[in-house]
C-alpha cells in the first residue's frame, strides 16, 4: 500500500483553535490547518495559489483562510473565494 492509502495524525483537535492556522509538514509537503465556519478542522496546501505566499501565515476570517500577501481567501475546500483587487 501507498502512503496515501492511511490516514496520518497532524495535530490534535486542541490545537486548532478558531481563528487560528496551524502549520505541520507531512512527508515533506507542508499544510495549513484551520477550523472553517462550521467548527470543522480543514486542511490545505500551505501556499497561496497566487504567489506561493504560505497561507499559513495569513488568518482566518469567517471560517475562510486569508493569505498574508495579497489577500486572496480560501474555503474549507480549498477553492478561492475572494480576491481584494477585483473588488466585492
Amino acid at each position: 500500500m501507498k502512503k496515501e492509502d492511511y490516514w496520518y495524525i497532524i495535530a490534535e483537535s486542541k490545537e486548532v483553535d478558531v481563528y487560528q492556522v496551524v502549520s505541520r509538514s507531512l512527508f515533506g509537503e507542508w499544510l495549513a490547518v484551520f477550523r472553517g465556519p462550521d467548527g470543522k478542522v480543514s486542511v490545505l496546501q500551505d501556499k497561496c495559489l497566487h504567489r506561493t505566499a504560505q497561507i499559513s501565515r495569513g488568518k482566518v476570517t469567517n471560517g475562510k483562510l486569508q493569505c498574508p500577501y495579497h489577500g486572496w481567501t480560501y474555503d474549507q475546500a480549498g477553492m478561492v473565494v475572494g480576491v481584494p483587487s477585483m473588488g466585492p
